[in-house]
């Protein structure tokens, strides 16, 4: 809930995701005045298993050697959620971190990508020790997107709306 602390001191809409339940209950407590949902976001919308590590911060849908517990969590995609918010029709910034399933992420989101001027994305080695990055560069290429800054040790990327892809 950073990103969304500093959006809201700045007087910013922001949406928030996160399915882990402690992690929500922090992200509640810390953005009361903002949206935020306890789901996962994904590829598809369905109930999945959820893989808890919550001391690490590293709760993901994809399994991860140090989660061990487990629960049922809702996963939707970003597109079906938004549909029913009365959203802007430009969007500042998108902040995709999501464990490993920044991919799955992305396939889910877009329509919303389109509307989208920045993405922000965590795409390090959160996948059983590979990183997300390629298969996620490439993807946001295709959406219009080219990288303006990285921290390459953690995999860490923010990208800009080339202007031949401008938001209508």
């Amino acid at each position: 809930g950073e990103l969304g602390i500093w959006a809201n001191a700045r007087g910013a809409s922001y949406i928030g995701f996160e399915p882990d339940p402690r992690a929500f209950r922090a992200l509640q407590l810390n953005l009361a005045q903002q949206q935020v949902f306890d789901l996962a976001l994904g590829e598809t919308n369905e109930s999945a298993e959820f893989f808890l590590c919550t001391e690490g911060a590293d709760s993901s849908l994809f399994p991860a050697d140090d989660g061990k517990q487990t629960i049922r969590v809702q996963k939707r995609t970003l597109d079906s959620v938004l549909q029913g918010l009365d959203c802007p029709e430009s969007i500042r910034l998108i902040k995709i971190e999501a464990e490993g399933m920044e991919p799955e992420v992305i396939q889910g989101a877009g329509k919303t990508i389109s509307r989208a001027q920045y993405i922000a994305v965590d795409a390090g080695p959160e996948r059983g020790g590979e990183n997300t990055v390629p298969e996620v560069l490439n993807a946001l290429n295709v959406a219009g997107f080219q990288v303006v800054d990285c921290f390459l040790k953690r995999g860490t990327f923010l990208l800009q709306r080339r202007a031949e892809f401008s938001i209508p």
